[in-house]
Order: C-alpha cells, then structure tokens, then sequence
C-alpha cells in the first residue's frame, strides 16, 4: 500500500430500492486523515452511500474499497470501522466505561489494556470523574461525546458519522461541530460525515461532497463549494445565494453582458465557455457582496431600488431590495458596534446598491 492510496474508495456505485434509484454511479475517493461531508436534501442518497460504506447495505453495482481492499459482501463488524448516529445508541444499562469499552470486550483485549485505553480516550473527551454514570445521568452533548469515544477506542480505520448534532439544540450542536473536528485533527482518523446541514458542512469539512438525486453535484473544498458553485442548486443549497435568470446579450473576452428575462435589467459578469449569445444562462450573487453608494461606480453592476424589509439577527443584518418587477435581492452587511452616527438605511428607503462584475457567478441554465 502507497501513501498516496485512498482510505476509502467508491467506484461507480449504484443502488435501487425497487423503481427508486437512490443513488446513481458514484465515484469518490477520500484521502487518510480527511474529514469530508456528504451534504444535500433528504432523499439525495447521502445516507445510502454511508450505510454501504459500512456494510449496513450492498451495492448493486459497483465496488467500494477501504485501505486497498474490496469491502464488498464483508459484513460490518469485519471492516474496522466506527459509527456514531445521531440516536447515540448507548446501552442505557451500561456505565460511561462499560459504553465506551463495549467494542474492546468484544475483541477480547486484555481487562488492563481496555481499562488505560478507555481512561485515555475519556481523558480526550473531557469526561473525566464520570466514568461511572448512566447516560440518563449525561446531557445531551456528553452523551454524545460518549459516543464518540466508544467508536474510536478500537482505533478503527475510518469513522462514520450519521447526522450525530441532529438531536442537539443550535447551541451545543455549534459548540459540537468545533469539538467533533478539533478530536478528529488530533486522533486523525479519516472520518465521512452526512449532514443536510449546510453550516455543518462548512465547519466540519475539509471537502464536501453535494449530493442530490442520487448523484455527485460538486466536490470541493468548502470555500470551493461556497464561492464557485458549479450549478444553481449547488448555490442556492449552500448559503444564501442571489439568483437571476438571464439570457446573454454580447460577449467579450473577459466580460459578458445578460439580460434578466423577467425585470430586464441588464448586467455583465465573467466570461464563461458555456455562456455565447443568446445562450440561456443563470447568476448567482452571494449577498455580502452587495454593497449600498451613493452614485454608480465602474466595474460595478449598478442598481436602484427600494429595501422592502430589514431583518436584524444580531451580528447581521439582511437587507431585502427590490430593483423593478421580478428583480429581488438580499445584501448583508455586519453590524458593527462603533459610534458612528450615521443612520441605518431602513425599510422604505429608496437606495442604489451593486456588486462588482468579478464576484458574479455565471451558471447553466437550470
């Protein structure tokens, strides 16, 4: 085996249930140590590929491959792997200790080489002095860590993790997110984590994978994935995204002119090989990129209108603006605590507002 040698490797996978086709010629490769998300909506096949992964489900086309060995029809408890869902499934019955050293007692190992394996993994976890409570006797988050522990005490080769935040309030489902990918850094286990959370994904990854309809819709880093979504679904899925419908009207080498086919506003963005005259395309407009001035500035798309709702989060406010009929759009601006006096543009308010041509993303036409 090579170091270049994926820990895990999906080639053309394909799985039906009856006339669904739940997923759909899968290719993925991930790299040891590698923390990668399978991301997308219910229904997109994300939890199917990680039930066949474990063994829990079979392809019907299709090999999957962990460490350089073919994995299929070897049944689960044979393929050295860790699991945390997102129910915790402990053993209610069972001590803090005796969950997590459940899997080394089932290996046989040695009573003094489980008690300083699970001390030390309990000691990783922060759940030192609890060794002896019940999970009925544990918040949400230790249970959880709980889980956590008791998959990776065997040292397995790859971590599977199914929705385990799902459970969680927002709170300590974000307080989670930073502990799950801090441990797996540390231990670091190559680990495939299925969420429809997008914020989830974008913390915990370090490639995401956009499933939907059974098949890969992008693969990249999550800076990748947010800022070159390769489809509108991939942008309007992940984060907040400004869409407008256009048709080109002129290219150039480096700019493209469109018109929006329901407000006819025209806009330039980037050239791009798929975007020629009279070419259907799609633009995609992360709203911290709109900005408010007071006269059109070069290099900008420029566009009046009114702001039709203000939504105030906190750290964030959210701008709702309409351009002329059919054409909407949210800004974002930070809310910084400063002593500027000047007054926040508010609902009502006629304003002129723009992005730069650079930072709009030209897509096919859905």
């Amino acid at each position: 085996m090579t170091k270049q040698m994926p820990d895990v490797q999906l080639v053309n996978i394909h799985k039906r249930y009856g006339e669904v086709a739940a997923v759909r010629g899968i290719d993925l490769e991930v790299r040891r140590g590698e923390m990668v998300s399978f991301l997308g909506p219910s229904g997109c096949g994300k939890t199917t590929t990680l039930r066949m992964i474990a063994g829990l489900e079979e392809p019907d086309v299709g090999e999957i491959m962990i460490r350089g060995q073919t994995m299929n029809q070897v049944p689960t408890h044979r393929r050295n792997l860790g699991m945390v869902f997102q129910n915790y499934a402990l053993f209610p019955h069972m001590s803090v200790h005796e969950n997590i050293a459940f899997g080394l007692l089932m290996r046989k190992e040695a009573r003094v080489d489980i008690d300083k394996k699970v001390k030390d993994v309990m000691k990783l976890i922060r759940l030192e002095g609890m060794a002896l409570r019940l999970p009925s006797q544990l918040s949400g988050g230790q249970r959880q860590r709980v889980a956590l522990a008791r998959a990776i005490v065997t040292k397995p080769n790859v971590l599977l993790l199914d929705e385990p935040l799902g459970a969680l309030d927002k709170k300590l489902r974000e307080q989670m997110q930073i502990e799950i990918r801090m441990l797996q850094r540390e231990v670091g286990i190559t680990s495939i984590f299925v969420t429809h959370d997008q914020e989830e994904a974008l913390t915990l990854s370090d490639r995401i994978v956009v499933m939907d309809g059974g098949r890969i819709i992008q693969l990249g880093t999550p800076a990748e994935i947010y800022k070159n979504p390769a489809t509108p679904f991939v942008s309007e899925f992940i984060g907040v995204s400004n869409s407008v419908e256009a048709t080109v009207e002129k290219t150039e080498s480096q700019l493209i002119t469109v018109v929006a086919k329901k407000s006819g506003l025209s806009l330039r963005a980037p050239a791009s090989e798929f975007a020629r005259t009279g070419d259907p395309v799609e633009l995609s407009v992360r709203p911290e990129n709109i900005t408010f001035f007071q006269e059109t500035r070069e290099g900008y798309n420029t566009l009046a209108g009114v702001i039709s709702h203000v939504v105030y989060t906190g750290p964030l406010t959210y701008f709702h603006l309409e351009a002329g009929e059919g054409a909407k759009f949210i800004a974002l601006q930070p809310n910084a605590d400063t002593a500027s006096t000047t007054e926040q543009p508010k609902a009502g308010d006629r304003i002129m507002f723009g992005w730069p041509h650079e930072v709009t993303r030209v897509l096919p036409a859905r």
